[in-house]
């Protein structure tokens, strides 16, 4: 009988947690617009510090966090991450029509 109650226990544990990540995944939002004013690298720092806490496959842990407050950087890499995105998605259409 104690471990049936532990099963559903557990199972209901399983459940709740399931149900939590859910709803945090569904009440997320994507900010598109953001504030130039500056931040507390304290925090940035403590939230990569928790972050490379998450599993990975084979725990290689493949993560690179780079901080950059340049604007002008920023801006350049955009236009280069936007253009290799462009290339990389017409490279594969190509590739889909060749067969």
């Amino acid at each position: 009988m104690r471990e049936m109650l532990l099963s559903h226990t557990m199972t209901y544990l399983k459940f709740m947690k399931n149900t939590i990540i859910l709803k945090l995944a569904r009440n997320r939002k994507s900010i598109r617009r953001y504030k130039t004013m500056s931040f507390n690298i304290s925090k940035v720092l403590y939230a990569i510090k928790t972050a490379i806490q998450a599993p990975s496959g084979a725990n290689q842990q493949p993560w690179m966090f780079i901080i950059i407050d340049n604007l002008n950087v920023k801006s350049k890499i955009r236009e280069i991450c936007e253009r290799g995105e462009k290339n990389s998605m017409l490279m594969l259409e190509e590739s889909l029509r060749s067969g």
